[in-house]
């Protein structure tokens, strides 16, 4: 009988712990992936059930009025990533590593912003979602196809 008072008080303490976490914003970090020297997609908004989640960037560079598909999925694990030989016209091939599994693709240009709206769905809170490009980068050589860093995106309350 002594042991149940014991449970109780250490689930009553894990759900005090974790009742700050359910309750806050969401949140985004940057995982990597993606080709060298590129930079993350730019997130913004609140990032929590009932807002819009904005996509102001997609971290190409010099991307012209090229194809840029934004892709929304499941973060991989980094050692799960899937390296990607990218032939350059000029110069060494480059590998960059997917590191989310690409579920939703969404077309952009480098002059839009993307709005996605969160529903108001408590099940969403604590749903994790990567974010990752890929584009056609262009110079004076001419366009080659490049691939962005990704981001971890948190839905919080």
């Amino acid at each position: 009988m002594t042991k149940r008072p014991a449970i109780r008080t250490l689930l009553v303490a894990l759900l005090l712990t974790l009742a700050p976490a359910l309750q806050a914003q969401g949140n985004q970090n940057d995982i990597g992936g993606g080709c060298a020297n590129r930079k993350a997609p730019t997130i913004s908004g609140p990032l929590s059930i009932g807002s819009t989640l904005l996509i102001e960037d997609s971290g190409c560079q010099f991307s012209a009025s090229s194809t840029i598909i934004l892709y929304l999925g499941a973060v991989l694990p980094e050692p799960r990533r899937i390296p990607l030989r990218f032939l350059r016209r000029f110069g060494p091939d480059e590998i960059c590593d997917v590191a989310i599994l690409p579920l939703i693709p969404i077309n952009m240009s480098r002059q839009s912003r993307v709005e996605l709206k969160i529903p108001d769905e408590p099940v969403l809170i604590g749903l994790t979602l990567g974010a990752q490009t890929i584009c056609n980068e262009c110079g004076f050589a001419g366009c080659d196809p490049s691939l962005s860093q990704a981001v971890k995106i948190t839905i919080g309350r």
